[in-house]
Formats: C-alpha cells, structure tokens, sequence
C-alpha cells in the first residue's frame, strides 16, 4: 500500500468494523441496530459525510474486486465437480447456487429444502429455475425470487438432489 493510502481506512473497512459491532450487539442479545436505529443517525451521518469527503478529496480508493475466473478454470471446476459421490454432490450443489443465483452460501443455503427449487417454463417455452424460498430476518419472512436459463448438468444435479433428500 502506499503510504499516502496508509493513514485512511478503505470504505468498505469502516462499514465492515460498523456491520461487525452490529453483529456482536446482535449476537450478545442487544437490540441495538447501529445501522438503522434513530438514535445512531447522527454517527451514520457522519460517517457517509467522511466517505463522501475522501471520495471528493481524493483520498478514497477505489475497491479491488477478485479477478474473474478463466474459462480454463471454470472448466476444471466443472471437471472436478462431475464425480459422482456425495461430497463432489455437495459441492456442485453449492456451486450451482452460488453462480446461477449470485449467492455466497451464508443467506439461505442452510435453510434449503427439496420444494425451494421449482422448474418452470417462460413463454417461449424455455424451461428455467426458480428458486423460491422464504428465509427468517429479524422475525419477518422475507421471499426470494431469482430466476436462471436451463443449463442440462444444473437440472440433473438439482434433481438427483432433490431425490437424495427425499
């Protein structure tokens, strides 16, 4: 890093330090919400106004995101997720989520049940997933919807899971 950078905290530092105190608060049975809560407007106030400041400043840097995966790797990935015992099932599944639907696994996977995947079919006739399951946050139901074209491995896998559960 370079030293003109060293003495500023990146933008998503400050917001993850303020997530993780609202998730220890959460977790030690406090209701507080730091990020929502009235009584804390003026501490979030300023901390957009410090972002917006070393953004107009220039000292704000812009985020580095994770280089995207080569077509070779994606097919290495895919080789070794063609075996077939429930581990390499386990994976692919996670796989498969994670990529046609833009999850990380930490939302909802662990919630998933057989009837959280439906097969479905637009108007042309193009069979696609949906994955429509209600996740619990904070005492309310909250729906996802999310929508992915047919791929022939995604069905198989997700059907051959979906007898493995049952």
């Amino acid at each position: 890093m370079p030293a003109d950078q060293a003495q500023e905290y990146h933008k998503n530092s400050l917001k993850n330090v303020r997530a993780a105190i609202n998730r220890f608060l959460k977790d030690n049975g406090k209701d507080i919400d730091i990020v929502k809560d009235k009584e804390f407007k003026n501490a979030n106030s300023m901390l957009n106004a410090k972002l917006k400041f070393n953004l107009k400043s220039g000292i704000s840097r812009p985020t580095q995101h994770c280089q995207l995966i080569s077509l070779d790797e994606l097919g290495k990935i895919n080789a070794y997720l063609q075996k077939s015992d429930p581990v390499a099932l386990r994976f692919k599944l996670w796989y498969l989520l994670a990529i046609h639907f833009v999850t990380r696994g930490v939302e909802f996977h662990h919630q998933l049940t057989t009837t959280s995947l439906m097969f479905e079919y637009d108007k042309s006739g193009m069979e696609y997933i949906t994955l429509n399951h209600e996740t619990l946050k904070k005492k309310t139901t909250k729906v996802v919807l999310m929508r992915s074209l047919k791929k022939p491995q995604t069905k198989e896998c997700i059907q051959l899971a979906q007898t493995l559960v049952q």
